[in-house]
């Protein structure tokens, strides 16, 4: 994913400039006349963790680390983008233009010399591969010159899927950063046929074949870096059964269920019920897939819908699409199993939006505990005190 360079500090700026030996009042134009020299392109920074200490009042503080751009000089031939380098060689003060990868790029005359110039590589730039010339090329008054310099592609991140179940056949699609080099998609060992790609956008076939949920994962390959990715994130709830613990956490959410309790219908002998609301199991809009959804109104506060399995079922965790009605945004509900209400995981709604979740097993007891193997039941309960309206969709078991 590409990262937006965030500019250095005045002090660390100025010790740069020391350290190069710039110094913008005192240039001159008593540079070199003949062809430009480049001996060798070196950074300036690389991102470091630091422990940095921050005041919360007169009389305490936290420490902790952040990433921060730290001072290092090495020589290199690549580059990332957002990074700052520095062109290292003789003749260097009539530069006029440089290009990298045939794309021209800023940089700042007054933070030169005849001997060096400081440039920092734009999102403009293409990442390197066989179409792209691979190069630094720099032009002065006198000459120029070209230098073997590589592009670094940024590792692909996947965001969003559309939707994390489905037969095969059915079209899937991947949002996310830098797909460009896409090579393969995958629902764990199994390749998907792509069926268009772009760098943010893939659509894909779900392969036949699959026996079981699996990560969805996707590589790029590139001149230098690309790598493999799998997502998206699936948020696990948030683990009542700690004390305090107000902070969901997060997981891969994988594709398909080991066992399926609601597609476009209740599968595999589950069924639902509840007090104070009457659910709409064929609901039209807002669907994830297929034609159809849970409607669920609650009539008030804490008022209650239920997940009725047909015996005690295995299960690592259960996986779901949920996605907040009208005036439900930041409502809370709270997901008890087989009604033991003394461990509970919260989930949070978003209005008009479908929300992912994938809750373990792990999440409905307190760390190191012994959690459930079996599921009977799972209970949805209202816990902000309003007639809150949801909807659900894929939902199921991961075994």
């Amino acid at each position: 994913m590409k990262k937006i360079f965030k500019p250095l500090n005045l002090c660390f700026t100025l010790a740069v400039l020391v350290m190069m030996g710039f110094n913008a009042c005192k240039k001159d134009k008593n540079y070199g006349t003949g062809a430009p020299v480049i001996t060798k392109v070196r950074t300036l920074t690389k991102n470091d963790s630091v422990l940095i200490n921050h005041p919360i009042n007169l009389d305490s503080s936290l420490t902790y680390p952040e990433v921060r751009p730290m001072p290092f000089d090495s020589t290199t031939n690549s580059g990332k983008i957002y990074t700052l380098y520095a062109i290292i060689g003789k003749n260097l003060g009539s530069t006029k233009h440089i290009y990298i990868n045939d794309v021209e790029i800023y940089f700042n005359i007054a933070l030169a010399t005849d001997n060096s110039i400081i440039f920092s590589i734009p999102e403009t730039v293409p990442f390197s591969g066989s179409t792209t010339s691979n190069k630094l090329k720099l032009v002065t008054s006198y000459g120029q010159i070209e230098y073997d310099f590589v592009v670094e592609q940024p590792f692909p991140g996947i965001t969003d899927v559309d939707h994390m179940a489905g037969s095969a056949g059915e079209l899937i699609t991947i949002t996310g950063t830098t797909f460009d080099g896409l090579s393969s998609v995958k629902i764990g060992t199994t390749n998907a046929e792509i069926v268009s790609k772009t760098s943010t956008k893939i659509v894909a076939k779900v392969p036949a074949g699959l026996t079981g949920p699996g990560d969805l994962s996707i590589t790029t390959t590139a001149t230098l870096g690309g790598g493999t990715a799998k997502g998206p994130l699936a948020s696990n709830g948030i683990n009542l059964s700690i004390p305090n613990n107000n902070v969901a956490t997060f997981g891969l959410y994988p594709f398909g269920f080991s066992q399926a309790i609601y597609e476009d219908g209740f599968e595999n002998g589950w069924s639902n019920y509840g007090w104070s609301n009457s659910p709409v199991n064929n609901n039209s809009s807002p669907v994830v897939r297929g034609t159809s959804s849970i409607k669920v109104q609650y009539a008030g506060g804490y008022d209650g819908y239920v997940f009725q399995a047909p015996g005690n079922i295995a299960a690592k965790s259960f996986k779901m699409s949920v996605y907040g009605g009208k005036g439900s945004d930041n409502k809370v509900i709270h997901i008890v199993l087989d009604y033991n209400f003394n461990n509970a995981v919260a989930i949070v709604l978003k209005e008009g939006a479908w929300v992912n979740f994938n809750i373990p097993m792990t999440a409905f007891v307190n760390t190191g505990a012994t959690a459930p193997k079996t599921i009977n039941s799972i209970i949805f309960q209202e816990f902000s005190g309003t007639a809150t309206l949801f909807y659900l969709d894929d939902v199921g078991l991961i075994q």
